[in-house]
């Protein structure tokens, strides 16, 4: 996985799980946050980190969507 919390990904396994059943039902956010130190020195650098925590994000709520992605 991409994230460098491991309180964050626990807690994206976690809701995930108890969002399972009633995934078609619930309107699912989460956010983006990159280190503009380290992550963000070009737009195409940008574009590749975005997708990467999208994706780790997408892999631990255990969903191929969010509703909300800010």
């Amino acid at each position: 996985m991409y994230l460098t919390n491991t309180a964050t990904v626990k807690n994206e396994k976690l809701v995930g799980k108890e969002l399972s059943p009633i995934r078609d039902n619930v309107v699912l956010a989460t956010k983006l946050f990159i280190d503009r130190e380290t992550e963000a020195n070009s737009i195409d650098h940008l574009e590749q980190s975005i997708r990467k925590h999208l994706e780790a994000s997408l892999e631990g709520l255990g969903t191929d969507y969010v509703d909300l992605y800010y």
